[in-house]
């Protein structure tokens, strides 16, 4: 037997020396008493198992390495035993022992009430937690909605009449064709990045007169959901602002104009709301362009 089994044995020797006697002869509450009224089975009962547990752990049958626990184990079950036969304790052991019982019903009891009210706060949380959740998603809808509707497409066509167009924007020695559809969708032309100052004409051209089977063939990108221009400058072109309230969005939109007069278009790439800061968030695209080229040919929307 190992070390750490020995030590295991031991514990438990100990602990069975504070059990009622019936526990240690392995009696259920529950079984005592049934036979409480019938005090002649239930000591036949007791004798014989007694008698088995004894025969289990005689030192003829055990190992030599478990004599030891089963010596403290037999005196264990004779004094158990001997208490349930003596006539002034056998009574009182089973009222305690049925009486243990009856408080463990109770604490089992107390315990599933203590439960269900538990599970009916948890439930009432996760109801308003849910309820939170749906709201701000709501919440977020609305946003979307209010950012993408600012400027309404009817509004934006007519102050610009460039609609659908495309974007020339200077990219230093080259430049990239952007293409604005009737939905004020921003897509950038694939493939058409790096465009020589000296073919720019040549290269325009060809887009329009290709734009349809661009758009066919997935040959153009998204950038975002175009709002307008702003006279406003920007270090990089894609931008993440964040805000704690729908007033200091509206302090951000209101300084896009309906327009695409000025340098830096607006393109709205995302909005949400991020839990751990609470604030909502707005990811937009800052497209630097050079010229506005409205299409009058050559372009059928599909």
């Amino acid at each position: 037997m190992k070390k750490t089994t020995k030590i295991v044995l031991a514990e438990t020797v100990k602990k069975l020396k504070g059990k009622n006697p019936y526990e240690i002869l392995g009696f259920t509450p529950s079984f005592v008493g049934i036979l409480k009224r019938n005090r002649n089975l239930l000591k036949r009962l007791v004798d014989l198992h007694k008698a088995y547990l004894l025969a289990v752990i005689h030192p003829d049958v055990v190992k030599d390495e478990d004599k030891k626990i089963a010596e403290e184990l037999a005196k264990i079950i004779n004094e158990a035993a001997n208490r349930i036969n003596d006539e002034f304790e056998s009574q009182e052991l089973i009222e305690q022992y049925i009486l243990s019982r009856d408080l463990e019903i109770k604490a089992l009891k107390e315990d599933i009430t203590n439960l269900s009210e538990e599970n009916k706060r948890l439930q009432r949380e996760n109801q308003r937690l849910n309820n939170e959740i749906r709201k701000k998603s709501e919440n977020q809808v609305k946003l979307i909605d209010l950012i993408l509707s600012f400027i309404p497409r009817s509004e934006l066509n007519k102050i610009n009449q460039n609609i659908p167009c495309l974007l020339i924007v200077n990219r230093g020695k080259f430049r990239s064709i952007y293409f604005v559809d009737e939905n004020r969708k921003i897509y950038e032309i694939v493939g058409k990045s790096r465009l020589v100052k000296a073919r720019l004409e040549f290269h325009i051209q060809q887009t329009l007169e290709r734009l349809s089977d661009y758009k066919k063939s997935g040959k153009i990108r998204l950038k975002g959901v175009l709002l307008g221009s702003s006279k406003d400058e920007y270090s990089v072109s894609l931008n993440n602002l964040s805000f704690r309230n729908y007033d200091e969005i509206m302090d951000f939109l209101v300084k896009i104009e309906a327009n695409l007069e000025n340098k830096n278009l607006i393109a709205i790439n995302y909005v949400g709301f991020n839990e751990r800061t609470q604030r909502y968030y707005i990811v937009f695209e800052v497209i630097k362009i050079e010229r506005v080229i409205k299409i009058k040919e050559g372009y059928i929307p599909v």
